[in-house]
């Protein structure tokens, strides 16, 4: 049971979205026990949170006026983290639903943002994240008896949001996928 959760924590750390929805769903299913899931979503978050922005930290030290600080600069314009509190607050909370959350806190910690501020608002974008994951899971178990059939409507269901999200931000920044 240990490799199981072990493994279970290394598709937490990671959160990419197939494996975090088949984690989800057989958690769901009862292969894994919901709450020390659930722990272990915290603590593989606040892990990514805390890593992410220490080493924006590191490469706005080591690398200040680099290929990487032109992207922060440009991302800083287009969310308006610099204009005011409470646009910073939202932009934060929305990345940290729609992206990774050592990526995000990576950010926080280039642009030199407060770390409580940008760990408190990643990890509520991140648990909205999660939980949407869940509805995901559940909505797919609830269509398919059959486990494995829905795993794969889990997976594909969770794939497809992600991807439509993307595609529409694409459109509208004229961003690549």
């Amino acid at each position: 049971m240990i490799a199981k959760l072990l493994l279970a924590f290394a598709v937490l750390l990671l959160q990419e979205t197939a494996t975090l929805t088949s984690l989800i769903f057989a958690t769901h299913k009862g292969v894994y026990p919901a709450s020390v899931i659930h722990i272990l979503f915290l603590i593989a978050t606040l892990i990514d949170i805390v890593a992410g922005y220490f080493l924006g930290r590191f490469l706005k030290r080591k690398f200040p006026r680099s290929k990487v600080g032109a992207f922060v600069d440009r991302l800083a314009k287009l969310f308006s983290f610099r204009e005011s509190r409470y646009k910073r607050w939202l932009a934060l909370f929305l990345l940290g639903n729609f992206s990774f959350p050592w990526l995000n806190s990576c950010i926080a910690g280039y642009m030199e943002l407060p770390f409580w501020e940008s760990a408190f608002f990643n990890l509520l974008g991140d648990i909205l994240y999660y939980a949407s994951l869940w509805l995901i899971a559940i909505g797919a178990a609830s269509l398919f008896k059959n486990f494995y059939y829905g795993l794969i409507a889990a997976i594909v269901f969770g794939m497809a949001v992600i991807l439509v999200i993307r595609f529409l931000r694409s459109k509208k920044y004229g961003t690549r996928l």
